[in-house]
This record gives structure tokens, sequence and C-alpha cells, in this order.
């Protein structure tokens, strides 16, 4: 049985030997490729290569941190989307509650526009007597209460019509009482 075993064994050996490329074979072997040194051209390809590669890393490390930080915001703004929502809600079923009771407060009768009892007046007028000839001014005020009125009253007719402050002597007063109906 060791026979067949070793016999195999060996077969396979040589079949491996054979079907492996001699570049593949570590240069200790005895009938390995040996590799020259690279040229000078090569070294700086070699060199910028693994410049490209680092800054390729730091960028492939940035981008990670980047997603991470973008899936830490996302997270975030889920949040803040599911408690707008929750306040989108409760909105709404305010806005409901409110517009029915608006509704329910424009069905009801109105009271008309309160309209106090009390009043004034106050009024300005011009003068003139056609016998004399004489124009003046005179200015009014008075105080109302329902449909009764209070009137009080100045007129001045000067002779000579200037813009000057009257006397007392020049001064017309009146008062009166006046009903509206």
């Amino acid at each position: 049985m060791w026979g067949k075993f070793s016999r195999f064994f060996v077969v396979l050996l040589l079949v491996l030997a054979l079907s492996t490329p001699l570049y593949a074979l570590p240069s200790w072997w005895p009938g390995a490729k040996k590799t020259a040194e690279p040229s000078q051209e090569q070294s700086e390809l070699i060199v910028s290569m693994e410049q490209s590669l680092t800054a390729l890393q730091t960028e492939l490390d940035a981008l990670k941190q980047l997603y991470s930080n973008s899936k830490a915001t996302i997270a975030k703004l889920e949040v803040e989307l599911t408690a707008q929502k929750s306040l989108l809600s409760i909105s709404e079923t305010s806005y409901d509650s409110l517009k029915s009771d608006y509704d329910a407060l424009v069905m009801q009768p109105t009271v008309t526009d309160y309209k106090s009892p009390w009043g004034g007046i106050v009024g300005a007028g011009a003068t003139y007597a056609p016998t004399t000839g004489r124009i003046g001014a005179e200015a009014e005020m008075g105080v109302s209460y329902k449909n009764l009125t209070l009137k009080t009253g100045v007129e001045w007719s000067p002779l000579k019509f200037e813009f000057v402050i009257p006397k007392m002597d020049d001064l017309k007063f009146k008062a009166g009482l006046q009903y509206r109906f």
C-alpha cells in the first residue's frame, strides 16, 4: 500500500513542479527566474504609486468619516422629522377643533354693534348779517345723551374782519337744548 501511495505522491509532485511557471517560484529555488533590480524610472514610478496609494487611502478614510457623519446627521433628521410629523398631527387636530368652534359661533345670531347713548358734537361756522354786511365766525360744542343734546357756542362779528384775538365785549355767547327725533 505504501508503494502505491509513494508513487502517487511522486507523480503529484512532478505534475505540480512542471505546471508551476518558473517566475512564480521563490528566488532561492533552483531554476527560478531571477528578477532584475528596478531601474530609476521604475523606482520613481513605484514611489509615485505609493504616494498615490497613500493619498487615496487618506481620501478613503475622509470619505468613511463623511459617510459616518452623514449617517449620524440622517438619523438626527429622521428623529426631527418624526417629531415634526407628530406636531403636524397635533396642529391639524387643534385647527379642526378651533374651526368647528368658529363655525358654531358664526352660525349664532350676533349682537349689533354697541352704540353708546352718550355722544358729543363740535362745529364751526361763518355768519353774515345782510343788513349790516358784517361777517363773523362761530364755534359750537355740545354733549348728547340719547336724543337730547346740550349745546354751547360763541360768535364773533367784528366791524372789520381781521385775524386778531377778539375782546370779550365783541363776543356773543349762546347755550341751547336740542332734541333729535
